[in-house]
């Protein structure tokens, strides 16, 4: 998980009623996109969750990446933060093991870089 402070991203009013109540990142998971989609990555969408707003990665496989993102009051601060997963397709043979290690890994150090590039990464609360 990669933690900064920042004021480059605006809350968009009501936003956090497509999420939960004082979780936001809409305006995060946008410009990540777009930062995603220049070191060559194929967006498939953003959606709201419960606990913030996913960018999902199409991949060859049978399975997609997803890079969650958020931003949330601590005290007075504005934290954005974001983390990486795979999510296997549910139409995939459930016998045979798939492999996601080397995409997550490729994956993460693309998002490392990005936000390394842009932010000061903090401890994450």
């Amino acid at each position: 998980m990669y933690c900064f402070k920042s004021d480059k991203f605006q809350i968009i009013n009501n936003e956090d009623s497509q999420t939960n109540p004082g979780i936001y990142g809409l305006e995060f998971a946008k410009w990540l996109k777009e930062e995603l989609i220049k070191s060559g990555y194929k967006i498939q969408d953003v959606t709201p969750e419960d606990w913030g707003w996913c960018i999902t990665i199409k991949t060859d496989s049978a399975f997609w990446l997803c890079v969650a993102c958020r931003g949330e009051y601590y005290d007075t601060d504005l934290v954005w933060s974001c983390f990486i997963e795979a999510k296997k397709s549910i139409w995939r043979n459930p016998f045979k093991k798939i492999d996601t290690t080397q995409s997550l890994q490729n994956l993460d150090e693309n998002l490392k870089e990005i936000l390394s590039k842009n932010f000061s990464l903090i401890e994450c609360f």
